[in-house]
């Protein structure tokens, strides 16, 4: 056999493989909800009821020292979530870590948050082993805000706590 023959069977080998694979039960760990909003879990609703197991929710905003647009972004997407946490009668606590600049936590503790709201280019809802953590652009917080704060409602009344 010549080296293009056997470089084109371990092409094939590998594609057959790799189509296995897929077809079979290894699936990316992502979620595409309503077509648009990513989140990385196979499990959105139980990975959310996971990490919002106490009572008040402590949400994290990180703002940006002076008049940055950028903050604006982030509590719309912090005010959607608190409201579909509301919602289900739970209570909700907001502070805000600035860069640069003083940490905003009023009577709140600024440490203990279970989301975390920053910006950034995921453009998605992604979850470390106790938070959830919601990055994006601008358009991406602001666009998806809704959407985000009626899953994290609709994962808390599934929840049934």
């Amino acid at each position: 056999m010549e080296r293009t023959e056997i470089a084109i069977i371990v092409i094939v080998v590998l594609i057959a493989f790799g189509a296995v694979l897929y077809f079979f039960g290894f699936k990316p760990e992502e979620t595409v909800i309503e077509n648009n909003l990513l989140v990385k879990s196979k499990d959105p609703a139980g990975d959310i009821a996971e990490r919002l197991s106490l009572n008040p929710v402590v949400v994290e905003q990180r703002l940006f020292a002076m008049n940055d647009s950028r903050n604006s972004a982030i509590a719309i997407m912090s005010s959607e979530i608190s409201r579909g946490i509301a919602m289900q009668g739970w209570n909700v606590s907001v502070y805000a870590v600035v860069e640069g600049g003083s940490n905003i936590c009023g009577t709140a503790n600024c440490t203990g948050s279970v989301i975390l709201i920053q910006s950034g280019g995921c453009d998605c809802m992604r979850f470390t082993e106790t938070q959830l953590v919601i990055e994006g652009g601008n358009d991406f917080l602001m666009q998806q805000s809704v959407r985000v704060g009626r899953l994290i409602g609709f994962a808390l009344s599934q929840a049934g706590k």
